[in-house]
């Protein structure tokens, strides 16, 4: 899928198992934030949802509301 820069987009493991994705971006650069979330959701316990807010705005990308999709 070719996303431009600002569209609304979600993503969805539909399955019971652990999703891999590969994400292709450029330019380069937007690897730092998925580099930041890694390091919060590999912490023993639960992921901190309200960290990885922080660091998605850090990166320009805001969560829109669940349409319940």
């Amino acid at each position: 899928a070719f996303l431009p820069r600002g569209s609304h987009h979600t993503f969805r493991n539909c399955g019971d198992g652990p999703l891999r994705m590969i994400v292709h971006t450029a330019p380069a650069g937007f690897e730092v934030f998925f580099e930041k979330v890694a390091e919060v959701c590999n912490r023993p316990g639960e992921a901190d949802m309200q960290r990885i807010v922080e660091i998605a705005l850090e990166h320009g990308i805001h969560f829109l509301p669940d349409a319940g999709h």
